[in-house]
């Protein structure tokens, strides 16, 4: 067996559930709604879509030759 030393087995399963939904939702707030000053104050969401038009434009401009 495993020595159980340092290792969190909670008790109830309902916290772990509860820590995971809060962990979705931080990470789904730092990607949708918060700024980032060295995304030109832009959220990472909103800086990829901007990216994937840019992308789509030059390679249209390209096929188009």
């Amino acid at each position: 067996s495993f020595p159980q030393t340092g290792v969190y087995q909670p008790r109830n399963l309902s916290v772990v559930k509860r820590l995971a939904l809060k962990t979705k939702d931080y990470v789904h707030w730092w990607n949708y709604h918060r700024i980032h000053g060295s995304l030109n104050y832009q959220t990472p969401m909103t800086k990829r879509i901007m990216l994937k038009k840019h992308f789509i434009k030059i390679v249209q401009k390209s096929v188009a030759f």
